[in-house]
C-alpha cells in the first residue's frame, strides 16, 4: 500500500492538472489598438516546424521578408508557412546583465525594441509610457503572448514536459532537440529526430567502473496528438509508444536482456498534464514483465513544478511485485533544471525503502 503523504501527493497533481491554478495574468489597462499596435505581428510556422514571431517587412507575389525575435531577418516562400495574427503582443526582454522587462510590444527592429512596460503586472496603454532599449544591450528578445506573463514574470517553456522523475509522458522533444539527463550513476540523452519520433540512449557508470559490468538502454518513442491545436499552451491529448530495450554486459553470469513496449496517454499542457501508461515486456530468461504507471505536472510557479509519478512492477508472478512512488518538485533554470523528490519503494512483502531523489536536466540544444 501506499503511504497517505504519497497518496496525498498524487491526489494534489490531479487538482492542479484539472483546474489550473494560475496567478494574476497581465493586465490591459486601456484600449489599446492605436497606441501598441503600430503593425500587426504574427506567430509564423516555418515549413521546418520551427515556430517565430514578428512582422512582414516586404511581400511579393511568391516571397515574403520577415523580421523576426529568433531568426532577425530572413526570407521565405509564401507556401512555406503559416501566419497567425498576435491581438496583443508582449515582448520578454533579457539583458546581458540578467535584468529582465516584460511589457506591450510597440516596435522592434535590428536597433531597438519599443515597448510599454508591466508595472505590477499592469500595462497602461498611454504613449509616454513607451520605452525604447537598445537591441545591442540585450542577451534575448521573445514576443509572447499575454498569458505567459504572470505577476511580472514570463513564465517561460520549461521543455522538460516529456520527462517525469524517471519515466516519459507522451509529449515529444522538438524536432533536433537534444536532452541531457542524470539521476545518481545515471546518464542518458534524448534526442528529437522529428516532431513525432525521438530516441534515446543511457549508462549506469558505477557498475562499469567498480563492478565490472556495464548497463546500457535504448529507447524509441513515437507520439501521435489526438488534436491539432494552435497554441502551446492549448490542452491536448497525446497517444504514444515506447520501446525500451536494456543490457546487462559482464561476466557470463550476469548478463541479461530486457525489453518492454508500453503505450502511453497523456492529457494537458506542458504546465499542467498527467500521464497514464501500461506495458509488457520480457527479461531473461524469458520471464514476463508488466507495469503500470500514472504521473503528473503542475506548474506552481515561474521556475518551479510540483511533480508526482506512480509505477507498478510486476517482474515475475502476482506475489513477488514491486511498487515505486515519487513525490517533489522541478526548478527550472536558464541552462539546467534540478528535480529533488521522495522516493518510496515497496514489495509484495510490505518491506518499504524510502530514499531522497535527485536529478538534473540540461538542455543540449
Amino acid at each position: 500500500m501506499l503511504s497517505k503523504s504519497v497518496v496525498l501527493g498524487i491526489c494534489l497533481i490531479f487538482l492542479f492538472s484539472s483546474i489550473s491554478i494560475l496567478p494574476a495574468q497581465i493586465v490591459f489597462e486601456q484600449e489599446t489598438t492605436n497606441i501598441i499596435n503600430k503593425r500587426p505581428f504574427y506567430r509564423f510556422t516555418l515549413q521546418n516546424g520551427n515556430v517565430c514571431s514578428g512582422y512582414v517587412l516586404e511581400e511579393t507575389n511568391n516571397e515574403e521578408i520577415l523580421y523576426t525575435d529568433l531568426f532577425g531577418e530572413i526570407k521565405v516562400q509564401k507556401n512555406s508557412l503559416t501566419k497567425e495574427l498576435i491581438a496583443q503582443p508582449c515582448v520578454y526582454l533579457r539583458f546581458y546583465n540578467r535584468h529582465e522587462m516584460v511589457g506591450a510590444l510597440v516596435d522592434f527592429d535590428k536597433a531597438r525594441v519599443v515597448l510599454i512596460e508591466a508595472i505590477n503586472g499592469r500595462i497602461i496603454a498611454k504613449s509616454q509610457n513607451k520605452t525604447e532599449v537598445r537591441r545591442e544591450v540585450l542577451e534575448k528578445v521573445l514576443i509572447v503572448s499575454p498569458d505567459r506573463i504572470k505577476n511580472g514574470k514570463y513564465w517561460f517553456p520549461s521543455e522538460t514536459e516529456y520527462m517525469y522523475f524517471l519515466r516519459q509522458s507522451a509529449f515529444p522533444i522538438k524536432r533536433e532537440q537534444i536532452m541531457s539527463k542524470s539521476q545518481y550513476s545515471f546518464l542518458s540523452l534524448q534526442y528529437g529526430v522529428t516532431d513525432n519520433l525521438s530516441v534515446g540512449i543511457g549508462t549506469e557508470t558505477i557498475s562499469a567502473f567498480f563492478l565490472g559490468w556495464g548497463v546500457l538502454g535504448a529507447n524509441l518513442k513515437y507520439s501521435l496528438p489526438l488534436k491539432k491545436v494552435k497554441e502551446m499552451y492549448e490542452n491536448r491529448a497525446v497517444l504514444a509508444m515506447s520501446i525500451s530495450s536494456l543490457f546487462i554486459i559482464g561476466r557470463r553470469s550476469d548478463s541479461g536482456v530486457a525489453g518492454l513496449a508500453e503505450p502511453i496517454f497523456t492529457f494537458g499542457n506542458p504546465d499542467y498534464h498527467f500521464s497514464l501508461g501500461a506495458g509488457i515486456g520480457v527479461m531473461t530468461p524469458g520471464e514476463l514483465i508488466t507495469t503500470l504507471r500514472f504521473g503528473g505536472t503542475a506548474r506552481i510557479g515561474c521556475k518551479t513544478l510540483l511533480l508526482g509519478e506512480f509505477g507498478h512492477v510486476n517482474p515475475r508472478s502476482l506475489s513477488d511485485n514491486l511498487t515505486l512512488g515519487l513525490l517533489g518538485f522541478r526548478f527550472l533554470g536558464r541552462k539546467l533544471h534540478f528535480d529533488i523528490s521522495l522516493a518510496r519503494i515497496a514489495d509484495s512483502d510490505n518491506s518499504v525503502f524510502g530514499f531522497p531523489y535527485f536529478g538534473f536536466h540540461i538542455p543540449v540544444r
